[in-house]
């Protein structure tokens, strides 16, 4: 009877029967490893789908919502509470999770993404917040900070600088604070 020697020096096996109990764990492995791959799959694109949906986003400090329009700017208006003006329905994006959710804030209305540029206000420390329609490019991947989406804070990553607004209607970026004019709720 012909056979092989396993590695650690163990006893003698008839080939055949080593390798088809070795095949049908390896088979078993696989399936497993595979069942676990798809649950994982499953798992990880779950939030994407899932996730919420289009709503307003209203400030906590001024009770207006954040609105756009066509041509890139960004702004608060008063809320259209019957949903409307699709100018103020945004679509948080979910692309995965750091420290929190990490989403881009996309309007309904024109598909474009909100983003920030350099220090365009006399106003030191505050930047310049504005709607771009590729949204790839777009600097705005925020983290979500806030234990549900009834007082959310959305920080940027790449600068590290919150979406804050004021009671005149402005919309722009400043360092992060614990006021009211950066939280923000999705929905009415």
């Amino acid at each position: 009877m012909s056979g092989i020697n396993d590695d650690d020096g163990g006893p003698r096996r008839p080939w055949r029967s080593g390798r088809s109990e070795r095949s049908g764990h390896w088979l078993a492995r696989l399936l497993v490893a595979l069942g676990v791959l798809a649950g994982a799959v499953l798992v990880s694109a779950s939030p994407a789908q899932a996730y919420v949906g289009p709503d307003l986003l209203r400030n906590w400090a001024t009770g207006r919502c954040l609105d756009s329009n066509r041509n890139g700017d960004v702004y608060t208006s008063p809320c259209d509470a019957s949903r409307g003006n699709r100018f103020q329905l945004w679509q948080p994006v979910y692309f995965g999770y750091m420290s929190h959710d990490l989403v881009q804030l996309k309007n309904v209305e024109t598909g474009m993404c909100i983003s920030w540029g350099k220090w365009a206000y006399l106003i030191p420390g505050r930047g310049w917040i504005y709607t771009r329609a590729d949204c790839d490019q777009a600097l705005g991947f925020w983290e979500a900070w806030g234990t549900s989406w009834t007082m959310v804070q959305f920080r940027d990553v790449n600068i590290g600088f919150c979406l804050d607004s004021n009671s005149a209607g402005e919309v722009y970026y400043l360092n992060c604070n614990s006021g009211g004019y950066q939280k923000w709720r999705l929905g009415y």
